[in-house]
């Protein structure tokens, strides 16, 4: 899938998302070395491949006391569907596994520093794992993020 022209803050999480070469190299892909990561929710993806991880924006605000700055809050999901394969790992313990390279990938550490320099901040401030829609027959994890960032990035 060719992706197409979207939000700047979604193109920054994504392309740090592709610099992490320990998700990249994850067996489990569609296509070796390429993973699925769309701007939308699944639900909006046409054709789109499983496992694959979504991005999407809730909201946004303007901090009062931070001239030229807003908060946003973002959802990255990862998903999966049952595998026939006899040696493939469950799509519980893919999507852990996953959710784990994604909060390594783009959260800020008091430790280790900031993650995605391009903000000046990206936590993770709420996440679930497993979720499981029995309507589709497909696993989740959930993760929502805090970001805080200058408004030139999403409003230039």
């Amino acid at each position: 899938m060719a992706i197409k022209q979207y939000d700047p803050i979604i193109a920054i999480i994504r392309a740090h998302l592709l610099s992490n070469t320990e998700l990249t190299a994850w067996e489990r892909w569609t296509t070796a070395g390429e993973p699925d990561i769309y701007p939308g929710y699944i639900s909006f993806v046409d054709g789109g491949n499983y496992p694959a991880i979504t991005i999407t924006r809730d909201y946004g605000m303007v901090l009062r006391n931070r001239t030229g700055h807003s908060e946003f809050h973002y959802y990255i999901h990862g998903w999966f569907k049952p595998s026939t394969d006899e040696t493939a790992t469950s799509p519980v313990s893919d999507a852990a596994y996953l959710m784990n390279l994604v909060v390594e990938s783009l959260s800020d550490s008091p430790i280790l520093g900031k993650k995605v320099t391009e903000f000046d901040m990206c936590r993770l401030f709420d996440s679930r794992c497993p979720c499981y829609d029995k309507e589709t027959r497909t696993t989740f994890f959930m993760t929502d993020w805090r970001i805080k960032a200058s408004n030139n990035l999403m409003y230039a």
